[in-house]
């Protein structure tokens, strides 16, 4: 029993010190690894195959890339497939390590691919190992110092699909570049405005002293307002009213025909309204003399006579109204 306590002490020790020994990976989706870092990418469900890798570097050997080219899984040629992978960067010891999940077989032995690297600055040895459990290829790259690393895939479909891994020297000065270009990206990311959204313009409120934000476009059920001419307006006025209220801008043009409007009104005289005329009476073809104003009627008989009357309208009237004058 002792001695089964002891050996699990044992294991779980040499688990914890392995654990410690290579810390854990952060993921960066930059694509660019650095320290211990990883990323991922390519698509999955197609079963592939390693075809190819070539080595190349730059004149001054600061710079070096590999390329991986992949294939069917019958180890035939196949255009834009390009499978899923995950790269991780290591640091002591400092190792690229490359799965390739799905990836079947290579047609390149390991003694080959060591030939192809054998020039490199940076690589010093490389494994490739399959695992039929879990069906993927896995290729480690033992490196000879701390690099960078960048890992990107390139689909093209009219060639085949390749995951290219370029190596460069991990600097200070290398470092504090690839931090600056990732700060400008983040504040570029920040300061652009999201999908479908335009930035808002800001106004000053009349009146008012704090700024407001207003939209940059009309709303939609809101007829556009015409183009503004580009003849030069007329001198404007400023009419100012109470403190605190807004001022008015009078247009000089419309302020002189006003001011012209009530001058004419104060010195015009007052004006009266025309006699009416008789107008001939038209018998349908010629025109014939006016017609003379009607005689007044005679009063009716036993009417009643207004009281204050004169003696001279008492007898006046008596005398048209008595017989003797009606005969």
């Amino acid at each position: 029993m002792r001695i089964t306590l002891l050996s699990l002490g044992v294991v779980l020790g040499c688990c914890s010190w392995a654990s410690a020994a290579i810390p854990k990976a952060q993921v960066n989706p930059s694509r660019i690894l650095i320290g211990n870092s990883s990323t991922q990418g390519g698509k999955s469900g197609q079963a592939l195959a390693l075809m190819d890798v070539r080595h190349s570097a730059s004149k001054s050997g600061k710079m070096e890339r590999v390329v991986l080219d992949f294939g069917s899984s019958d180890l035939k040629d196949a255009k834009g497939l390009v499978g899923y992978y995950h790269a991780e960067l290591q640091q002591n010891p400092a190792r690229l390590v490359l799965e390739l999940p799905q990836t079947y077989a290579s047609r390149l032995p390991e003694k080959e691919i060591l030939k192809r690297l054998q020039k490199s600055n940076y690589v010093r040895s490389a494994q490739v190992g399959f695992d039929r459990n879990l069906q993927s290829l896995t290729m480690v790259f033992q490196l000879k110092q701390p690099v960078q690393a960048r890992v990107a895939r390139v689909t093209n479909p009219e060639s085949t699909g390749k995951i290219v891994i370029d190596f460069a020297p991990d600097t200070p000065q290398a470092r504090a570049a690839l931090a600056r270009r990732q700060q400008q990206q983040a504040s570029r990311l920040r300061a652009a405005p999201e999908p479908g959204v335009r930035a808002a313009a800001s106004r000053t409120a009349p009146g008012v002293g704090s700024r407001q934000r207003a939209p940059a476009t009309a709303p939609a059920n809101r007829i556009a307002a015409p183009a503004a001419q580009t003849t030069a307006a007329p001198a404007a006025r400023t009419r100012t009213a109470t403190p605190g209220a807004k001022a008015t801008v009078v247009p000089a043009a419309r302020k002189a025909t006003a001011d012209r409007a009530a001058a004419s009104l104060r010195e015009a005289p007052a004006r009266q309204a025309p006699a009416l005329k008789t107008a001939p009476v038209s018998n349908g073809f010629f025109d014939s003399a006016p017609v003379a104003p009607a005689k007044a009627l005679p009063p009716k008989k036993n009417a009643r006579q207004p009281e204050g009357l004169t003696d001279a309208d008492r007898a006046a009237a008596e005398s048209v109204l008595s017989p003797k004058a009606n005969r």
